[in-house]
């Protein structure tokens, strides 16, 4: 008999309480604890929200980045799976991130852009080789400052590139 939790392949006794193996029974039993302990939570981080934000603000974002990223390429295949998963499992959310997009290219689209430019946009976007994206080189959603979405503010990056460098200038 095996474990009846997501995937679990451990081999369980016959008397194994709820079909699971030991790792998933303290998982679930954390779970549950948490969610009827909500309140307590909730009541502690209201009390604390600043020292957790100070927290939040001193962790090392590049050495977590780095660390992400060393995971994403030794489970590649699983995170695309997860993220396929999410996107079945969430098409307003998806849906939503990808409006969002859209009607900031909207905006950030001049009207005063020629027609000429229009053509050199789509040019852009028919001859982008395979394993490459379009980028905005000044992002259209960026924090510091908001790009374009014009002729000169566009270029080829690979997958890779275009991810890592978000929504940053890159410099």
């Amino acid at each position: 008999m095996t474990c009846s939790f997501e995937k679990c392949n451990v081999v369980i006794g016959p008397k194994s309480k709820r079909g699971l193996c030991s790792q998933h029974r303290c998982i679930l039993n954390t779970r549950k604890w948490t969610a009827e302990h909500k309140e307590y939570y909730v009541k502690r981080y209201v009390e604390n929200k600043e020292k957790y934000k100070e927290q939040a603000a001193n962790r090392p974002k590049e050495k977590i980045k780095a660390k992400n990223q060393k995971w994403y390429q030794k489970n590649r295949d699983l995170a695309i799976q997860k993220n396929t998963e999410y996107a079945r499992n969430n098409t307003g959310k998806v849906n939503a991130k990808a409006a969002k997009y859209r009607a900031a290219k909207l905006k950030a689209t001049p009207k005063w852009l020629s027609k000429e430019q229009f053509r050199q946009i789509e040019d852009i976007y028919k001859s982008c080789p395979k394993g490459y994206e379009v980028d905005h080189i000044v992002p259209l959603q960026g924090k510091e400052v908001k790009g374009l979405h014009v002729p000169w503010n566009l270029q080829h990056l690979t997958v890779t590139e275009n991810s890592s460098k978000s929504n940053k200038v890159k410099g």
